[in-house]
């Protein structure tokens, strides 16, 4: 089965034959290479951990999961790095 991960701005939206879900960026903890050309994407709530062989993910195109780890991990930053700077805490 293949899989396409696509940054939709504040979320990431998996898509494959079955149907879609979307995981938003806030609730993402960690991506991070596991073993054997798969990716763990950690979350603070709703799914626990989402584990994805990268062989698998058509869309974004990868060349393995540190690969794909980096580009999951450059979409969450650039969208983090997007929040004004809240200021001091009082």
């Amino acid at each position: 089965m293949s899989y396409q991960i696509t940054d939709t701005g504040a979320s990431l939206r998996f898509a494959s034959g079955d149907g879609f879900f979307f995981l938003m960026k806030h609730h993402i903890k960690a991506v991070r290479f596991v073993r054997d050309d798969m990716i763990k994407i950690d979350t603070g709530c709703c799914f626990g951990s989402v584990f994805i062989h990268a062989a698998q993910v058509v869309v974004p195109v990868n060349t393995g999961a540190d690969n794909l780890a980096q580009i999951l991990n450059g979409w969450i930053t650039n969208f983090l790095q997007g929040y004004p700077d809240p200021g001091p805490v009082e």
